[in-house]
C-alpha cells in the first residue's frame, strides 16, 4: 500500500511538471491543468488539517493542534523590557478553505483560510514606559482568543529546471472578526479588566492597522529564510529518498 502511495506520489510530480514546461498548451489545456492543480491543493490542504493533532514525521511537522511554540520571546525595546514564554496555540484545526486560486504554468497559488475561533495562552512579564510617562508593568498568564479570523496569502514561485525552486513574491492579509485579550495583573489587579476590556475592542483595528506596516519589512525576511531552506531541497532528491523507501 505504502509502495503503491509513494509511486502515485512520484507520478504525480513527474505529471504536473511535465505540464507545467509545456508551452505549446491551448489556453483551454492549461486551465484543465490549473483546475486539476487547485484539486490537489485542496487535497493536500484537507490532509495537512486531518493531521493537525499528530504532525507528519515524515516531513518534520510537528503537532499544529495544539501547537507548542518552543522558542521564547524576549525583547529589550526602546520602551522597556518584554518576555513571554510556554506559548500554545489551540483551534487551528476549525480552518476551512474557503477558496484557492491556482497558476500551474507560473507556479503561483492563492488560498483563503477562515478559522472560526483559536486561542493562544502563554505566561508573560512586562516593565515598559510608554512616551516616558504611562508605565505599563505586569506579569502572569496571557490569554487571547481571536474569532472569524480570514487569511488570504499569495505566493510565487520560480525555477530553472525543477530541480530547485525560489520564492519570488508572497503577499498575506489578515482580518479579524473578534477577539477577546487577558493579561492577567496588567498594570495592576484592580484596573486589569478594564485594560484587557479596551485591549480586546481594540486589537481589530490594531491589527489593520499595524499588519500591513510590519508586513513591508517582514516579507523580504520571509522570502530570504524559505529561500536559504529551499536551497537544501531538491526535487529529485526527494524522489529518490521516496523510491528508496
Amino acid at each position: 500500500m505504502m509502495s503503491r502511495m509513494r509511486s502515485t506520489f512520484v507520478l504525480t510530480v513527474f505529471v504536473l511538471t511535465l505540464f507545467s514546461n509545456d508551452s505549446s498548451a491551448t489556453g483551454d489545456q492549461h486551465r484543465d491543468i490549473n483546475e486539476g492543480f487547485k484539486k490537489y491543493l485542496e487535497e493536500v490542504l484537507q490532509n495537512l488539517r486531518s493531521n493537525m493533532g499528530t504532525g507528519i514525521p515524515e516531513l518534520k511537522i510537528p503537532p499544529l493542534d495544539p501547537l507548542s511554540v518552543p522558542d521564547n520571546v524576549n525583547g529589550k525595546t526602546k520602551v522597556g523590557n518584554i518576555q513571554v514564554d510556554r506559548i500554545k496555540v489551540e483551534g487551528l484545526k476549525t480552518l476551512e478553505l474557503k477558496h484557492i486560486d491556482a497558476d500551474l504554468n507560473n507556479l503561483a497559488a492563492g488560498i483563503t483560510i477562515h478559522i472560526g475561533k483559536f486561542l493562544a495562552t502563554a505566561k508573560y512579564n512586562c516593565d515598559l514606559l510608554i512616551a516616558r510617562l504611562f508605565p505599563i508593568k505586569g506579569y502572569g498568564n496571557l490569554h487571547i482568543e481571536f474569532r472569524d479570523v480570514t487569511l488570504q496569502a499569495k505566493i510565487v514561485l520560480k525555477s530553472e529546471d525543477f530541480s530547485m525552486f525560489e520564492v519570488t513574491h508572497i503577499s498575506y492579509a489578515v482580518q479579524l472578526g473578534g477577539s477577546k485579550v487577558d493579561f492577567e495583573n496588567i498594570i495592576n489587579p484592580q484596573l486589569a479588566p478594564t485594560i484587557n476590556k479596551i485591549l480586546s475592542g481594540s486589537l481589530p483595528l490594531i491589527t489593520d492597522q499595524v499588519l500591513p506596516k510590519v508586513n513591508g519589512r517582514l516579507t523580504p525576511l520571509l522570502i530570504k529564510l524559505l529561500n536559504k531552506e529551499l536551497t537544501k531541497v531538491k526535487i529529485t532528491d526527494l524522489i529518490d529518498k521516496i523510491n528508496k523507501k
